[in-house]
Parts: C-alpha cells; structure tokens; sequence
C-alpha cells in the first residue's frame, strides 16, 4: 500500500508445513548445518542397544507449523 509517493506498507505471510506432516530429518528446516551432519542422537536411532532404538519422535524435530506476519514500512 502506497501512503505517499516515497513511503509504503507491505504486509506478508509466511506459513511453513501448513499441512503439519511429520518430517522427520536432522536438525531444523532453517539450519545452516552441513549436507550429511549428523549428531550422536541420530546415529543412536539405528543401535538397537540406545535407548531411542527405532524412536525417531525422540530424535528428530517433527518441524512443527510456523506462521510469520511481517508488517515492513519503506521510506
């Protein structure tokens, strides 16, 4: 929306997994880590001595929705 000719809003909205199907990966969806990084959580999944042996609700973040309302003014 233009209020003069120098100055603006700008209203947006960002939803992630607006679906909220379980996604289950290393890490957060945002995270900067490296392809292939990997903690001693998650290789703990595949032992079937640890304690979250086959359990990856215990392990990974299920990246849950995320909704941003971002209200900008440019001048």
């Amino acid at each position: 929306v233009n209020i003069t000719e120098r100055q603006a809003l700008e209203f947006n909205f960002q939803a992630t997994n607006i679906f909220n199907h379980a996604q289950y990966v290393p890490g957060y969806i945002s995270d900067v880590a490296p392809i292939g990084y990997t903690s001693g959580e998650v290789t703990n999944l595949l032992r079937p001595t640890a304690a979250t042996f086959n359990n990856p609700q215990a392990v990974f973040s299920n990246h849950p929705r995320n909704v941003v309302l971002v209200l900008k003014y440019i001048f």
